[in-house]
């Protein structure tokens, strides 16, 4: 098992902040916030990596909300009068789905960060979402009444994940690279 108190304390724990550009030419910086696990030579490992030994429901709402402490403790700082308009979209686990509490305290966290509710959203892997369609549909629901964004994260609609979307609908998605694997294939066989 994971030590979640050992990794904070150790700072192995990191955020990365990945630029998103707008292919519409919108105003503001967008930014997708992901956990990385450094192992102990430095090297980073993607969280999703360890979710086996990570995500019960108490240990998966620990870390969600220490990446969302995290990562809109940046954004207050980053954010001011004259770069109002810098927003995070945050990965969450699938726990999140199953933490009551979760939009309240972040209701209240972003209140104590001064931030409003529109400079952040939230992401989930589409087929976590779909695992839980019940809870997904009220977690978005309740983030949607906030203020925040909702996204959905490895978008294939070959693995018919348009169900998800009646359910949900997710302000963003993020297509899955296999759909750009399958066009890339699809466009070699034509040649």
């Amino acid at each position: 098992d994971i030590d979640l108190d050992e990794l904070f304390e150790e700072g192995r724990l990191k955020l990365y902040y990945q630029p998103i550009v707008s292919l519409r030419g919108e105003p503001g910086e967008y930014y997708e916030v992901t956990a990385a696990l450094e192992d102990t030579d430095g090297a980073s490992l993607d969280v999703r990596q360890l979710a086996t030994g990570m995500y019960d429901d108490k240990q998966g709402s620990i870390f969600d909300r220490w990446v969302i402490f995290s990562a809109t403790r940046l954004l207050a700082q980053k954010r001011n009068p004259s770069n109002s308009d810098t927003r995070l979209i945050v990965n969450l686990s699938s726990a999140c789905l199953r933490d009551h509490e979760l939009v309240n305290w972040l209701g209240m966290s972003l209140s104590a960060a001064g931030l409003p509710p529109e400079a952040l959203g939230f992401q989930l892997e589409t087929s976590e979402a779909e695992t839980s369609l019940k809870l997904s549909e009220r977690f978005f629901i309740a983030l949607k009444k906030l203020g925040c964004s909702c996204s959905l994260k490895d978008y294939d609609l070959a693995r018919d994940s348009g169900k998800v979307m009646e359910y949900i609908a997710p302000q963003m998605i993020k297509i899955s690279t296999a759909i750009v694997e399958r066009s890339q294939s699809d466009d070699k066989g034509r040649h």
